[in-house]
């Protein structure tokens, strides 16, 4: 198998090798200075402008050959054997320049290393001797080549016009990427720290903020209270609602409403009870904050069929609902802003294992926004993935704020700042540098030390499942053998668990 797909890879890499020949064949016969440059290359590297011309010859009677009695499966068998012999040859040749060169002194492999492959020897040189390693003709040569030879070398080239355009275009690119990363390091400052919020009462004078009882939720509705917005309070337990509303009219001014409403158990009650609600609202701005996620990470074969009714039900069909219920006066009004909470897990990590149902709904929460606000920004209304990595809230188990865990209150007034700008971000500033340290490594990296990291936690939950029923039947030993079974059968279950 392994050997099948390596075949498969170096054959595509000479078909694309192939198609950069055609295409720079027909370039070059437009250019005269790189046919000029070539000339040049071939009289200072023969060998290897040589071995370039034997690749070139094998595609040339793949693709253009003059037998019409061979069909393409003919002309492809011969393209593979040729080609097959082709890379041999260069294996082969590589081979025996390792064996020679470890064959010399750590003097000579040191004074080889400082020379710069440039030819062949011919008959007379190699009978001489010349050069570090003494090779047959058909081999690649270390010759000799003194100081101060590549200056005059690079100066002359730099001096025809082939080597001034390349020198130009090489300089181009050197600015264009110093322009672009420049360009990034200044937009970042500014995105984060020196750019001004919106003025969000142009929006609308009410705001809809679901899960508004705590973290993030709550702290988003200080946050707008403190711009003058109305906020309408979605959440599931009334004594909250009013305490947090009552807290909101209090210190800030504001009008609110409150709705109880389990928001895993959508449907279309529940819809109907939101929509009474907000009639009659001028509501300028959603938030769509709710969200669930599992207990603990977990292979999705583990995981309940509720868990993944209520998972899917909170973080896709109810943000998907609600802004279905608000989007008709914003579009009538001309003005208004959807903002979906979603999650670094799907938008800045490439893949979650072990939290693939919630990566999965989240990172339908990215898509989503993306899609309304193609749909509805030339009408006026905005809407914004805003995606946390970890924030110091329950769900997130994370007691103490950090750096790159901060409290939901700094977090809060981070993304109010950010609303209506980026279609697709993460708002706070260490997320966002990040997200930038993210997208530079590696994929397979990144998932790997994700995998690990939910591993760990997995593994973590289980060992305190297993010392809170080690305790309960070290508690319950006094109450006679027949209290035993049921423990029994927990040990059991978290073994065939985990």
């Amino acid at each position: 198998m392994l050997e099948t797909v390596f075949a498969a890879s170096i054959l595509l890499l000479v078909l694309w090798a192939g198609c950069f020949v055609e295409v720079v064949r027909k370039v070059g016969k437009q250019l005269s200075p790189l046919r000029a440059l070539y000339s040049s290359f071939r009289a200072r590297c023969p060998y290897t402008a040589e071995t370039l011309e034997r690749f070139v010859e094998i595609w040339d009677m793949f693709m253009h050959c003059s037998d019409a009695s061979l069909g393409f499966e003919d002309r492809f068998a011969i393209f593979c054997d040729q080609l097959g012999d082709f890379l041999e040859g260069l294996v082969q040749r590589a081979v025996d320049v390792l064996e020679l060169f470890f064959q010399l002194d750590v003097a000579d492999q040191q004074a080889a290393l400082c020379r710069i492959p440039r030819r062949r020897l011919s008959s007379a040189e190699a009978a001489e001797g010349a050069g570090p390693l003494r090779m047959t003709a058909c081999a690649i040569c270390l010759c000799e080549w003194t100081k101060g030879d590549d200056v005059r070398e690079l100066k002359s080239l730099l001096s025809q016009p082939a080597g001034t355009a390349i020198t130009a275009l090489a300089l181009a690119l050197l600015a264009l990427s110093l322009l672009r990363f420049v360009a990034g390091v200044l937009g970042f400052i500014y995105a984060y720290f020196l750019r001004p919020g919106r003025n969000l009462k142009s929006y609308g004078a009410w705001a809809v903020v679901t899960g508004a009882t705590d973290g993030i939720g709550k702290a988003y509705c200080v946050e707008l209270a403190k711009k003058g917005l109305n906020i309408v309070l979605i959440s599931r337990t009334q004594s909250k609602l009013e305490a947090v509303a009552a807290e909101l009219e209090g210190a800030y001014g504001v009008q609110t409403q409150v709705v109880a409403a389990d928001l895993s158990k959508a449907g279309p009650e529940m819809f109907t009870k939101i929509g009474a609600a907000l009639e009659g609202l001028e509501v300028g701005l959603l938030v769509n904050n709710a969200g669930l996620s599992y207990d603990h990470p977990e292979y999705l074969d583990q995981v309940s069929e509720q868990d993944v009714y209520d998972v899917v039900a909170v973080n896709a069909l109810v943000p998907t609902m609600l802004a279905r219920m608000v989007l008709g006066g914003m579009r009538e009004r001309g003005r208004g802003a959807i903002v979906n909470i979603g999650s670094g897990a799907a938008t800045v990590i490439p893949s979650s294992p072990l939290l693939a149902v919630y990566a999965g709904t989240k990172a339908y929460v990215d898509c989503l926004s993306r899609s309304l606000d193609g749909e509805y920004a030339p009408l006026g209304v905005r809407v914004q993935n805003q995606a946390p990595m970890f924030v110091a809230t329950k769900m997130s188990k994370i007691r103490r704020p950090r750096l790159d865990a901060p409290g939901p209150d700094t977090w809060a007034a981070a993304a109010v700042r950010q609303i209506g700008r980026e279609t697709s971000l993460t708002p706070y500033w260490f997320h966002g540098l990040q997200h930038v340290m993210v997208r530079s490594a590696p994929v397979w990296l990144i998932n790997r030390q994700v995998m690990g990291i939910h591993q760990g936690l997995r593994a973590r939950y289980y060992s305190k499942l297993a010392r809170t029923a080690a305790a309960a039947v070290n508690a319950s030993g006094a109450a006679g053998e027949g209290d035993e079974a049921p423990a029994t059968d927990s040990k059991r279950e978290l073994r065939r668990r985990k």
